[in-house]
């Protein structure tokens, strides 16, 4: 059958300590300079960053003032012995064109001018450099569970009661009731992208779907059904959960498809706040 895709994120986390400041907590507004070589100008770096426990999380932004150039990240990295290992995981802005994505690996030392992270960093396929910051201010930071929508992408799989293998699906809930659903067969007939409609009702948690037709398929001669049921809502620990029974006609034909059922799940999605502490 094939596997259901879920979006897991792991933070695998080690113990260390930095000297004297084996207690360190890192979190604050951290500013500097990062470096691709002597001949190369020197981009000034900001970080905000929250140390929760071992695990490191925050935001960066890298700039070249005088060209006009701006690029923001964002950052998740743990302790490992006696330094922060950090990694720019996601390019927040501009859209285009890419920067280097840093992989970084920074000491915590205590200087003249206060606490510092510096270290080297690297990146594909792009030069290596040096990095070092200042603590220059403290944050609060307070996370948030984001208000629950219908809307977004859900995945999951869907089983049919005349079939002994599975199918991959997904749908991308969109506004004012459309969307489109995604199925994948392990055995025959390759993938197909329906039409979506959909209706939720908040007071029963109960969401309908209906595929009115196929937009595209991989191949040409095969028919899907055209899949409609009422889908019940429910919460688990990190994730909501839609599941229930589906049926419908095969396209084209007025035959009934053999019914089957639908799984579908979705995380739940924090938000950040950051408060800069002077």
């Amino acid at each position: 059958m094939t596997k259901l895709l879920y979006y897991l994120f792991f933070l695998y986390v080690l113990l260390g300590q930095v000297c004297t400041l084996s207690a360190q907590d890192i979190s604050g507004h951290w500013e500097g300079v990062v470096t691709t070589g002597k001949k190369q100008p020197q981009f000034t770096y900001v970080m905000d960053l929250n140390s929760s426990g071992e695990a490191i999380s925050g935001r960066a932004c890298s700039s070249l003032k005088k060209n006009n150039l701006e690029a923001c990240f964002e950052l998740s990295g743990i302790w490992e012995g006696k330094q922060a290992i950090l990694q720019e995981i996601k390019q927040l802005s501009p859209e285009s064109p890419e920067w280097c994505l840093k992989y970084m690996t920074l000491k915590l030392t205590s200087e003249e001018d206060g606490l510092v992270l510096s270290g080297d960093w690297h990146a594909d396929n792009c030069k290596p450099g040096t990095i070092r910051m200042v603590l220059t201010s403290g944050l609060e930071y307070k996370e948030y569970e984001a208000p629950f929508s219908i809307e977004g992408k859900w995945t999951g799989h869907l089983s049919q009661s005349d079939r002994n293998y599975g199918f991959y699906y997904q749908v991308h809930i969109e506004e004012e009731g459309r969307g489109t659903s995604f199925i994948v067969s392990e055995d025959n007939g390759g993938s197909a992208t329906h039409a979506l409609e959909w209706s939720f009702d908040s007071i029963t948690n109960q969401l309908n779907l209906q595929e009115p037709r196929v937009i595209e398929k991989t191949d040409p001669h095969w028919l899907w059904c055209l899949k409609h049921g009422v889908f019940d809502l429910r919460r688990e620990q990190h994730k909501y959960v839609l599941e229930g029974a589906w049926s419908g006609p095969l396209e084209e034909k007025n035959a009934p498809c053999a019914p089957g059922t639908i799984y579908l799940e979705k995380p739940i999605l924090t938000k950040v706040e950051l408060n800069k502490i002077d």
